[in-house]
């Protein structure tokens, strides 16, 4: 018999069921309540104690109404006989007073009475929500054999019912186990949500997080139209609460033009979802590239033409003081001997007029000399001036 006027409290009832073995939620356990119905204290071959079935008083816990019935058959899909052969028929319902939470329902079953279908139906309610409807044990499993129904249910009011009624014989019950659960709840948490690469970085990290309970299991890939992002690594994982990993993320200009990059490296899972934003600059500026030969003509060498040297003035490009010298002696090292056969010496300086910017100055050397030592000083030769990637 359903109590219609506990109807407004329920919030909700999952309904998870098992024709045979004793399927529990993985969860916290805080109250535990098992008891054997119809029978005296009873503990398992698991280790865990069935109670000695009692009627209900308000504050605690029990059956209302109902018959007993002891059976001494063996009872098979399972090792606990005893708590099969006794059960409760004909109540109408079992009270529990919890706290108001989260709570497994564990419904212990076994027809020890008759042996054709169709011959007891009834239905079992959790809070006012109808969860096993014209239910036949015989039909189930058949006689003499243990069957589990387990069940998530919401308590709101702060008395759990489990209320029978019986459209043929009456309703049965060998034992019951209510366990008050803590869902695993895993939160994804990342940081930073931006990795911004500039112009020059190559390789920057992120944390990823399970910041809640549980389990989280995530993954992380990027964006296969932003083929710049060369790698994401790790791509997948699984952290337990508190547990954090770094995801590496590697990027590559080679090929692109000049300018600014977005892309995306999204995170899923099962605690929520975070996308982060990938910022990239290209900027090889190959507008300013200036090559001279120092202390001489202009010079076209196996790759590049290098400009007459100048006298520096405001706006261009040239030495600062020194005198030029030259020899014909074969250069080492180099196919190109003119470019290092001139040069200019005791220069004080040199100077480019060029835009703001990041350059790369490529400085060229060779000395006549053969005593180390003999001279000591600073000299450039053959300057190269080009904005560098």
């Amino acid at each position: 018999m359903i109590r219609k006027s506990h109807l407004l409290y329920t919030l909700f009832i999952v309904m998870i069921s098992s024709i045979c073995g004793n399927n529990r939620l993985e969860a916290q356990v805080g109250y535990v309540k098992r008891l054997n119905a119809a029978g005296a204290s009873y503990t398992t071959g698991g280790g865990d104690t069935f109670d000695a079935d009692q009627a209900y008083s308000s504050g605690s816990w029990g059956y209302v109404g109902g018959n007993t019935y002891t059976s001494s058959d063996p009872i098979a899909n399972t090792t606990d006989d005893v708590l099969y052969q006794s059960v409760r028929w004909d109540m109408t319902a079992y009270r529990f007073t919890v706290d108001n939470g989260s709570y497994q329902v564990i419904l212990h079953f076994a027809e020890t009475y008759y042996t054709s279908a169709g011959l007891r139906l009834f239905d079992v309610s959790l809070e006012n929500q109808l969860v096993l409807d014209n239910y036949d044990i015989y039909a189930d499993v058949g006689h003499d054999v243990a069957v589990q129904k387990s069940f998530s249910v919401t308590v709101s009011d702060g008395v759990l019912y489990l209320d029978f009624s019986a459209s043929a014989d009456a309703a049965r019950i060998s034992a019951i186990e209510v366990l008050e659960t803590t869902s695993a709840n895993p939160q994804l948490s990342v940081n930073p949500t931006t990795l911004d690469f500039g112009i020059t970085q190559t390789s920057l990290s992120f944390t990823v997080t399970n910041s809640g309970s549980g389990t989280l299991n995530w993954n992380a890939a990027e964006n296969p139209d932003e083929s710049w992002i060369t790698s994401v690594s790790p791509v997948s994982g699984s952290l337990d609460e508190g547990q954090q990993t770094t995801v590496m993320v590697t990027v590559s200009r080679s090929g692109l033009l000049d300018g600014n990059y977005d892309g995306t490296v999204s995170v899923t899972s099962n605690g929520g979802n975070q996308d982060v934003a990938i910022d990239m600059a290209v900027s090889k500026g190959a507008s300013y590239v200036q090559r001279l030969n120092a202390g001489w003509s202009s010079y076209t060498s196996s790759n590049d033409t290098f400009d007459a040297d100048p006298a520096y003035s405001t706006g261009g490009w040239g030495y600062v003081g020194g005198n030029t010298w030259s020899t014909s002696d074969p250069i080492a090292d180099t196919n190109d001997d003119q470019l290092y056969q001139t040069l200019r010496y005791d220069m004080s300086a040199y100077r480019f007029t060029v835009d703001n910017g990041i350059y790369q100055a490529i400085s060229h050397f060779a000395d006549g000399v053969q005593k180390i030592r003999f001279r000591v000083f600073e000299i450039m030769k053959q300057i190269e001036f080009f904005n560098c990637c």
